[in-house]
């Protein structure tokens, strides 16, 4: 018996002492496992903060630093994206301020900005934050991306851009002002042509681009301070004055 309890007492000790170690071992796994896990986590918010940095580095080359809209890069990575979506109803509007250059000759570059500037925002709230898009390509041009809508829903855009539009001209002393009544010559008016087309199955971003800027020009042509719908004629317009 004393011998079984001794063999007793000495197989408690060597599981007691197998037991401390096991739980050492445990401890150790632990603590790696935890210095890991705080590796990876440290790894993975790396990670993030590049995408993030490499994000705002992408939307930055994409922005137009003058209006804050999209650029012609931009512009176009928003179009060919939409594009491969194979889009049922996604048109595109090129907007061109009209005798522009008049007005930056008669009041400078910098109250040529302000419009440019005024102009953006308008445009920025006449299309949906989200699915849309407004840009500036350069100078005074502009264009709209627009999915989802039907011939009468750009029609309203439209009207609404102008009804805006012509609503603030630009006083003597440069100012931009309300027009209030008609035939108040000492306001100038500030005035926009644009041109819309649908996109065509099989059409790349281009062709749509150079179809919805031909149809400008024909708002051009027709009196200006308008805006035309592409009819799809196939006819090549020349480019017209600002």
């Amino acid at each position: 018996m004393v011998r079984d309890a001794e063999e007793g007492r000495t197989k408690t000790a060597k599981q007691i002492e197998a037991e401390k170690d096991a739980s050492w071992k445990e401890h150790d796994l632990a603590e790696h496992e935890s210095q890991l896990e705080g590796k990876l986590t440290e790894a993975h918010f790396k990670a993030h903060a590049q995408r993030k940095h490499e994000a705002l580095l992408e939307t930055q080359i994409h922005i137009d630093k003058k209006t804050g809209l999209a650029n012609h890069e931009g512009f176009m990575k928003w179009l060919e994206t939409s594009l491969k979506e194979q889009p049922d109803s996604l048109w595109v509007g090129y907007i061109d301020l009209d005798n522009f250059k008049h007005i930056n000759d008669q009041f400078g570059h910098s109250k040529g900005d302000e419009i440019l500037k005024w102009v953006a925002k308008l445009l920025s709230k006449s299309v949906r934050e989200i699915e849309d898009v407004a840009a500036r390509p350069h100078g005074d041009e502009f264009v709209l991306g627009i999915d989802g809508a039907d011939e009468k829903r750009i029609g309203e855009i439209a009207e609404d851009i102008l009804r805006t539009i012509n609503s603030i001209g630009i006083s003597e002393q440069g100012s931009l002002v309300p027009i209030i009544g008609v035939g108040n010559k000492s306001i100038i008016p500030i005035k926009l042509s644009m041109g819309f087309a649908k996109w065509k199955q099989g059409e790349n971003a281009d062709q749509l681009l150079h179809r919805a800027d031909q149809a400008m020009f024909r708002a051009k042509r027709s009196g200006r301070n308008r805006y035309e719908l592409d009819k799809s004629t196939g006819a090549e317009y020349e480019e017209e004055p600002s």
